[in-house]
């Protein structure tokens, strides 16, 4: 199947993979995006193995 319109399917994708890293389901505002990139990198941080 061909990608007619690469920015929606890009946007789309991305917005899947916030979606999954942070375990929501809700519809997500491509403005929030940049948020989103500060959450998952937070996410991420905090559930990395801790070294003593």
């Amino acid at each position: 199947m061909a990608k007619n319109n690469n920015l929606t399917d890009f946007l789309t994708n991305l917005a899947n993979k916030f979606r999954n890293k942070l375990g929501s389901t809700s519809s997500i505002n491509p403005q929030n995006f940049e948020g989103l990139i500060d959450d998952i990198y937070t996410k991420g941080y905090n559930d990395a193995p801790k070294r003593n």
